[in-house]
């Protein structure tokens, strides 16, 4: 068994499951829903809906699970929890997929509540579902038609705290050993063609931790960003050896009265740590905003991430202020320090 992030590509493995009829009939779809209706459940989303599947050892997908957080202004704490899976057996690889979709939310996300509903009466509903904290909370009389008769649904609710969740990790990921620096440096495009390795580097715990991307993002997220379409954002790759080691973007504010502003993002895949090759990354992208016109270069980072903002000191950046419990990180909730570095006068054009 495997698990891997779903993306609109993975529709045909889907469409392939959820027609099953073990699957159908205890689902809300129907055994005729094709690609057109699970290309957009599964289409991804950077700080959205996160879809995971379970892969048994022939290549079949064997069940998946999906979070959404919601949107609703007084709702934003609550995330809702899809499964497409036989309602009978394949318990091991539910449940490593559940679990992996409710860790992200506890540890990642600002979601303190998961909603769910499942049959009634149904053994997983106080067997495996109940293993990973959901509760019943109401049962909905005739809520869904199956069989050709209506019958009874529940509704299930997880609270974070609730469960056997451990808790936050209260360091930081141990640092690597230091490297030899590579013999060349090179910068360069991002492209599409890296969304892979790009994917696979930003998922890393060790780059999660000290940025706000989330685990289980799908390469196609990326491949959209990288294909050049926004022309505020700035994308910058840097190669060590001819590899590439990791990139950055500047993101240039619109507003007129805010022109001179970018702000700042970067990381180094973890193999690349202990090189030297953030501080050259963070060097050039505040060289290529300058050569933008942008004078000022603006950025935040977690105030216990002491090597990243050692990295920022020595480019030029300013702490300027801290911002309390402002971001989500690893089941809590984190300052970030404010901090800017302006181009010397004789950069400005």
């Amino acid at each position: 068994m495997n698990l891997v992030p779903l993306g609109r590509a993975d529709a045909h493995l889907l469409v392939s499951l959820a027609r099953r009829p073990e699957v159908v009939r205890f689902g809300e779809h129907t055994a005729t829903d094709g690609a057109e209706v699970w290309e957009p459940w599964l289409a991804p989303e950077p700080h959205g809906r996160i879809a995971v599947g379970a892969f048994a050892g022939d290549g079949s997908l064997s069940c998946a699970v999906r979070l959404t957080p919601l949107t609703h202004r007084r709702r934003v704490h609550v995330a809702t929890l899809d499964v497409i899976a036989p309602w009978d057996g394949l318990d091991d690889d539910l449940h490593a997929a559940l679990g992996a979709v409710i860790d992200t939310a506890d540890r990642w996300l600002a979601v303190r509540r998961i909603e769910a509903r499942a049959p009634a009466g149904h053994p997983r509903v106080a067997g495996l579902f109940a293993r990973h904290g959901l509760v019943l909370e109401a049962t909905e009389r005739q809520a869904i038609e199956r069989d050709g008769v209506l019958q009874d649904e529940v509704s299930l609710a997880r609270l974070q705290g609730e469960s056997h969740y451990a808790g936050p990790v209260a360091s930081a990921p141990s640092p690597p050993p230091r490297r030899p620096p590579p013999t060349v440096v090179t910068f360069r495009a991002v492209t599409p063609d890296d969304a892979v390795s790009w994917t696979r580097a930003i998922s890393h715990e060790a780059v999660i931790w000290g940025t706000l991307q989330l685990p289980w993002q799908h390469p196609e997220v990326w491949a959209k960003r990288h294909a050049g379409e926004d022309a505020h954002v700035i994308s910058l790759g840097v190669e060590a050896d001819g590899e590439l080691a990791g990139g950055g973007a500047l993101v240039l504010h619109p507003a007129t009265r805010r022109r001179h502003v970018a702000t700042l993002g970067m990381f180094i895949f973890p193999h690349h740590h202990g090189r030297g090759l953030g501080d050259q990354l963070a060097a050039e992208l505040c060289a290529r905003a300058a050569r933008l016109g942008r004078t000022r270069v603006e950025l935040h980072v977690f105030d216990d991430n002491t090597r990243a903002c050692r990295l920022y000191e020595r480019v030029g950046f300013a702490h300027e202020g801290r911002r309390r419990l402002a971001c989500v990180r690893d089941g809590a909730f984190v300052d970030d320090l404010a901090m800017a570095w302006l181009a010397p006068r004789a950069a400005c054009p």
